[in-house]
């Protein structure tokens, strides 16, 4: 009877273990998971920001060559010139 007491005891022991085990694991990975996508959406708001301002950019130098000309100013090696 104690062998068998024994054996039972070893074998809820050793299931207690592989479900903690288990347990913090899926935990684990639950937490990467959850870094994973806080990482994506920040890297998505830094990419949709890069692309707001390039935007901008591209707007307002379209929008400054498409003034009239005689408010167009070049510039060259000696200053500006207007036409």
């Amino acid at each position: 009877m104690s062998v068998q007491l024994l054996l039972v005891s070893v074998v809820l022991a050793f299931t207690a273990i592989v479900g903690i085990v288990w347990q913090s694991r899926a935990r684990a990975a639950r937490r990467l998971r959850v870094a994973a996508d806080a990482h994506a959406a920040q890297e998505l708001a830094q990419l949709k920001a890069a692309m707001d301002a390039h935007a901008e950019r591209e707007i307002a130098y379209h929008q400054r060559w498409k003034a009239p000309i005689r408010a167009r100013a070049w510039s060259t090696r000696r200053g500006v010139l207007q036409n």
